[in-house]
């Protein structure tokens, strides 16, 4: 493997980390305030940060309780360094399918939108969940079912926030009265 061909895929395993998420958060958040009025541009934004938080929380608290060996092992002796041994679930494949989900869902949710720039911006999520997932697997990170049950977490969690966006709702209006 060529050493610019390893970089590659060690930068793009990179968007699935929470401090690098930072990145496709941000362009979300930029897209949801070009298309949508101001409150369902803070929702939106504000359940994509509750999935994102809740998918980082699940996945360590299951990767404390079962560990699962990465296909290149590696060694721990204190309990956060056994949370980053553990291959499972994928937490990057989570956050980045968290990411593309909630994208596909943003687009959805916005009028007259051309059908060009929806098809764009939904291939590029679609390519990001599966760049960053794939990445995983050549980086010898995880086998197949961690990115699988990561993915699992991730439409879980999706699932969950989208029932749940009433309650984000009223504690952003708690926060923005508290604010003031």
């Amino acid at each position: 493997m060529h050493h610019k061909e390893v970089r590659l895929r060690q930068f793009i395993t990179h968007f699935g980390k929470i401090p690098v998420l930072i990145i496709p958060v941000a362009l979300f958040a930029l897209l949801a305030y070009s298309y949508l009025d101001i409150d369902q541009a803070v929702l939106m934004s504000a359940m994509l940060v509750v999935a994102l938080g809740l998918s980082y929380g699940i996945g360590v608290v299951i990767k404390f309780f079962y560990f699962k060996e990465r296909p290149h092992p590696m060694p721990f002796t204190k309990w956060r360094q056994k949370i980053n041994a553990s291959a499972f679930p994928s937490i990057h494949t989570s956050n980045s399918f968290i990411v593309a989900a909630f994208t596909l869902f943003l687009l959805w949710q916005i009028e007259g939108i051309q059908a060009v720039f929806v098809g764009l911006v939904a291939a590029a999520a679609v390519l990001f969940y599966s760049a960053v997932s794939l990445s995983r697997i050549v980086l010898n990170k995880h086998f197949p079912a961690d990115i699988f049950w990561g993915t699992a977490l991730g439409i879980m969690i999706v699932a969950i926030v989208l029932r749940q966006q009433q309650l984000i709702h009223y504690l952003l209006d708690l926060l923005l009265i508290l604010r003031q």
